[in-house]
């Protein structure tokens, strides 16, 4: 995570915080927690890690997202080249997860042999 706050506030002991001086005709934002926090590169998103079962072959598809209602959107439509000839799609499971790499890791889960029969026994019953 990348933030830009006020070189005079040094609590934080996270290494990868970049430290600027605002120029003085920048007027400062008001203080949040003795920190003045002006941007964020990578704001605090949860994402989503799904799969979806087709409705006419026998397939089902396992992805990552952190705006699943379009990413289900994109799929039925076929704007997605995998899984185009495929669609429609039917929502077989989906779970929140705070970041991208806790959501990475338990897609590869999902992805893996385990996880596959996971998901067949979800799309059975």
């Amino acid at each position: 995570m990348v933030e830009l706050v006020d070189a005079l506030d040094s609590k934080s002991s996270e290494g990868n915080l970049v430290r600027v001086r605002f120029p003085p005709s920048v007027q400062k934002p008001e203080p949040k927690n003795s920190c003045f926090v002006i941007y964020k590169k990578y704001a605090m998103t949860t994402y989503f890690v799904y799969a979806i079962s087709s409705c006419n072959k026998t397939y089902i598809y396992v992805g990552m997202t952190n705006h699943l209602q379009r990413r289900l959107s994109e799929h039925n439509k076929g704007y997605n080249k995998t899984t185009k000839p495929y669609a429609p799609f039917n929502l077989i499971y989906w779970e929140e997860l705070p970041n991208r790499t806790e959501a990475r890791a338990k897609e590869k889960y999902l992805k893996s042999g385990i996880g596959k029969a996971f998901l067949k026994s979800l799309q059975s019953s």
